[in-house]
């Protein structure tokens, strides 16, 4: 597992935002949506069947994607530890696969850095983050890196996770085939997770679409100062047709209205080609 120095992940953030991108070719439907006003400063519909991508705008533009950062650290910690391990978080011993249904319904930033104590604590050489970066490595990401396991912002400039749309849209892909029960959590409008036999918490997604939409499959918003308002969401446009789209750089409420343009647009597409 790597360790980066300070100088090391400042050099590698700043080269990073030149670096190419790996990850499986595409064809392109369309560069952008035609008569249609969306506040994100990028933008992506991918067709996972056909590695297709029908809308998009500034997808290999790296930006900073708050929250959208607590896939990977799921992700990651699944990698590391068995989902029944057991874990303490606000009090309660949990076991690990409902803290991280708790994090990434309620976007809990604290569920977040308890995750990365909880590695480093159970062996020193654990660097969550590290092996963060090292999942992006390894699925081609390379315009994603990660400073820590929340995408909280660090400084007023730096943040704590950046990546481009494109990669948005290949990482909610892993997660959904490589953690469908968790990935399905994610579309819980409310519901209760239990972190343990005795015990019940209820929860509320910060994804407010999850009402007015139907056949999603996963989702994760994001907000921060430096990111604004970001989203991912995966979702069938028709039968076995699985799509993900992503908006970076939006606005709180204005990530909400992009989505359902680019939901809404890809519908047209797809029905058109029927």
């Amino acid at each position: 597992m790597k360790k980066y120095t300070p100088i090391t992940t400042l050099l590698i953030l700043i080269s990073s935002f030149t670096g190419s991108l790996s990850a499986p070719t595409h064809t392109y439907a369309f560069e952008r949506i035609p008569n249609e006003t969306i506040e994100a400063k990028a933008y992506i519909v991918l067709d996972t069947l056909t590695n297709k991508v029908i809308w998009a705008h500034n997808s290999s533009a790296q930006l900073a994607i708050a929250s959208i950062t607590k896939i990977a650290s799921a992700l990651s910690v699944l990698e590391l530890f068995d989902k029944n391990t057991s874990i303490k978080f606000d009090g309660a011993t949990w076991k690990m696969n409902e803290l991280l249904k708790f994090m990434l319904i309620t976007s809990s930033n604290e569920a977040a850095q308890e995750l990365v104590s909880f590695a480093s604590s159970t062996n020193s050489r654990l660097d969550l983050v590290a092996n963060m970066n090292n999942l992006a490595e390894r699925l081609a990401l390379h315009q994603t890196f990660f400073l820590n396991s929340s995408g909280l912002d660090i400084t007023e400039r730096i943040s704590g996770g950046y990546a481009s749309a494109r990669n948005i849209a290949y990482l909610m892909k892993t997660f959904i085939d490589k953690q469908p029960e968790l990935a399905a959590a994610t579309t819980l409008i409310s519901g209760q997770v239990h972190p343990n036999t005795s015990q019940m918490i209820e929860v509320n997604n910060t994804n407010k679409m999850l009402t007015s939409l139907t056949g999603i499959k996963a989702s994760k918003t994001g907000l921060t100062d430096l990111a604004g308002g970001n989203l991912v969401v995966a979702f069938d446009v028709a039968i076995n047709r699985p799509m993900i789209a992503v908006v970076l750089g939006s606005t709180e409420e204005g990530r909400f209205n992009d989505m359902k343009i680019l939901i809404n647009a890809t519908m047209r597409y797809v029905n058109r080609r029927k």
